[in-house]
């Protein structure tokens, strides 16, 4: 899944957990002391684990097309793509030079 797919699941669970608990208020007080241990995380990996899997495909294909366009760069595109970075990072550090 890569990078980008990680990053994007660990957003989608954070945001699944939150509803898990919207969703699971009508559990009587007595029972408060499970949720957090045992139906949260259980439940969370469950939904997120089908989450991953429907956004997989997109993932990969997003992935690949970085990859190929990067590897498809000539070397002169490459030291083009170098340029540009170093004169934004010199730009956004300006502060910090003598």
């Amino acid at each position: 899944m890569g990078f980008l797919g990680a990053l994007l699941a660990g957003f989608a669970a954070g945001v699944l957990v939150n509803l898990l608990k919207k969703a699971f208020n009508w559990i009587p007080k007595s029972m408060d002391g499970i949720k957090p241990v045992f139906i949260y995380p259980l439940l969370g990996t469950l939904l997120i684990g089908v989450v991953m899997l429907a956004i997989n495909p997109f993932i990969g294909i997003l992935n690949s097309g970085l990859a190929n366009s990067l590897s498809s760069l000539g070397e002169t595109s490459r030291l083009r793509v170098f340029e540009i970075k170093g004169r934004f990072y010199r730009k956004k550090n300006s502060l910090y030079q003598v």
